[in-house]
């Protein structure tokens, strides 16, 4: 496409979407950047930003806890591409309410072991600013306390009851504690078990299923763009490095969707390949 056309279908896009009405969303040009539109919700924050060579960046950030939920930039290519994009964009930005923390609940034979257990993994839910509560109970408490959670976990001397436990709680998440996990109080693995059952539960819901790239080691002598494709909760990371040498890392940035196309990629590509062309 002519530079000339670009520098148009910019114009028009940036026009465009000062003239949207969404609904409990706030639109304005920024007082202090005229080449930036913000969006507002009671949850989020969304930008829109111009920059040379028709370059734009779309992000959304989270008032709750100041994650980035929404990232990426593109050329002006195509100007329903870039409609699309933005429209993705406010669908992300309206998913940012106040949601219910997921509640997990330990249990052992007698509550005492799983009370530390859950003070430790408690440490680091507050620590990363996760979505979850946590609580312990002892075997005979657990059908009392049992319906007021999300997740439910088994020590190993209980672990022989899955069966049964599952047999009443039947819509919860319910996972043995490996042994070994509970032995070292390894709150970094029982986190990484939830995490995993909740994705599996949400791949099985028709969710885009986890992305992953294997690691080389390469030798090279010229710029080398890398590119990694991973899951992260329930969003679609896309992260790239420009490599001028081993060591030297001239462009180090993502793209933060909720899913991805081919698109997306190519323009990651484009983008980069626009101020580095050598590559």
């Amino acid at each position: 496409m002519e530079d000339f056309l670009k520098d148009v279908y910019t114009s028009i896009y940036k026009k465009w979407i000062l003239f949207q009405q969404i609904d409990n969303c706030q639109i304005m040009l920024s007082s202090k950047d005229q080449n930036k539109i913000i969006l507002k919700t009671k949850y989020g924050v969304a930008n829109v930003i111009f920059y040379k060579f028709n370059i734009i960046e779309l992000n959304v950030i989270s008032k709750i806890d100041q994650e980035s939920c929404f990232f990426l930039h593109f050329q002006m290519n195509n100007i329903n591409h870039a409609i699309n994009l933005f429209y993705e964009m406010v669908e992300c930005l309206k998913t940012l309410i106040k949601k219910p923390k997921i509640k997990i609940l330990l249990c052992c034979s007698g509550g005492l072991t799983t009370t530390y257990f859950a003070y430790k993994i408690d440490e680091a839910i507050q620590l990363f600013a996760l979505d979850y509560e946590i609580a312990a109970t002892g075997y005979n408490e657990l059908f009392k306390k049992g319906e007021q959670y999300d997740v439910i976990l088994l020590a190993p001397q209980v672990s022989f009851m899955y069966a049964k436990v599952k047999k009443i709680f039947k819509d919860k998440y319910l996972l043995n504690i490996p042994a070994q996990v509970f032995a070292k109080y390894d709150v970094k693995e029982i986190l990484n078990l939830v995490d995993q059952e909740l994705i599996k539960k949400r791949n099985k819901n028709g969710q885009v299923q986890l992305l992953s790239i294997r690691n080389k080691t390469i030798t090279f002598h010229r710029k080398i763009l890398c590119i990694s494709l991973f899951r992260n909760r329930n969003r679609i990371h896309i992260a790239y490095r420009l490599y001028q040498s081993q060591s030297d890392i001239i462009v180090n940035n993502e793209t933060i969707k909720q899913r991805i196309t081919i698109q997306d990629i190519y323009d990651v590509i484009d983008t980069v390949l626009l101020n580095y062309p050598g590559i």
